[in-house]
């Protein structure tokens, strides 16, 4: 099944669950039979975000949200941000930039620890990657946030770059799950 084949995708642009719900009652008024599925960052506030979501329940419309504050912080895995950096022929420089990345962490006035050996990226689970803003410090390409990507001398990688160069066993449950549910959506759709 190809999934966008069958799933129309609308992108929000925004975190609020309010928007999706007016949009999928949208869709729904020319089709009935549809299943809509949101998917937010639960950025500073998951408890209120989860109380909204409470509050909008309409059938046929499943929201979800993630464990960590953005998508992008699901992208943190040093040896494929060194592989979007490096590409696949420079087993060194992508050996240089995962050690930097770490480094970087540590660094005041983050101070964050990054196991140097991750056996289990699947269900990699720090403390401090539930509330970090991978988005603003590592991927921003604005000076101003002086983010990982720019002061290494790489502000045209974005988490495209890094999602791309991931294997799949660097993939975590998280998004893996997500993944399972958008397939069994559209081998649904397609049924129909």
């Amino acid at each position: 099944v190809r999934v966008f084949d069958c799933l129309p995708l609308h992108v929000l642009g925004a975190r609020d669950p309010k928007q999706a719900r007016e949009h999928f009652l949208g869709v729904k008024s020319f089709r009935s039979d549809i299943h809509g599925l949101c998917v937010l960052d639960p950025d500073k506030s998951p408890s209120e975000l989860q109380e909204t979501i409470d509050h909008l329940q309409e059938p046929g419309l499943e929201y979800r949200v993630w464990n960590r504050r953005h998508l992008e912080s699901y992208l943190l895995v040093p040896e494929a941000i060194g592989r979007a950096v490096a590409g696949d022929k420079a087993p060194l420089l992508q050996a240089q930039v995962a050690h930097a990345f770490r480094d970087f962490l540590k660094e005041p006035p983050r101070a964050l620890l990054f196991p140097d050996q991750v056996k289990d990226y699947c269900s990699l689970a720090i403390d401090w990657m539930k509330d970090f803003d991978a988005k603003r410090m590592i991927f921003s390409p604005d000076p101003a946030d002086k983010s990982f990507v720019f002061s290494q001398g790489f502000p045209d990688i974005t988490p495209q770059h890094v999602g791309q160069a991931m294997l799949a066993s660097e993939i975590h449950k998280d998004v893996v799950d997500l993944i399972d549910r958008l397939f069994l959506l559209a081998k649904s759709a397609s049924t129909t």
